[in-house]
């Protein structure tokens, strides 16, 4: 019987962990930006769009099967950070000396699109 009450409150305690850690989470919806030929191609599809969801300088993003650059953009338009991400990578931290409202960019490498949303830190 004490193998199960304790079973029971591991249970209890692993899913009040995942709720109130993921009532931290913001969504970020990102949207695609075309600047090349798969815009104006017919015969290629939509890519769509996803979600990454922050937890205060930690972003968590799908695993993309290319190496892609984060970058985050200053109201000026100027690059204020900008890393490289490994293909399969899903967790990106940010500096901690970040703060305020950035644009957030998802470049593949090699391609003539990228992603967009808006972060605040």
């Amino acid at each position: 019987m004490e193998r199960k009450q304790f079973f029971v409150a591991l249970l209890l305690c692993f899913f009040i962990g995942v709720n109130t850690y993921a009532s931290e989470e913001n969504p970020i919806i990102m949207e695609i930006i075309d600047e090349g030929e798969m815009a104006n191609d017919p015969t290629k599809g939509p890519v769509n769009p996803f979600v990454i969801f922050q937890d205060d300088n930690i972003l968590s993003l799908p695993a993309f099967n290319v190496d892609c650059t984060l970058q985050l953009v200053g109201a000026s338009s100027n690059v204020v950070y900008s890393v490289l991400v490994p293909s399969g990578t899903t967790l990106v931290v940010l500096p901690t000396w970040l703060s305020g409202e950035y644009e957030l960019q998802i470049i593949p490498t090699g391609s003539n699109y990228y992603f967009t949303g808006t972060i605040s830190l």
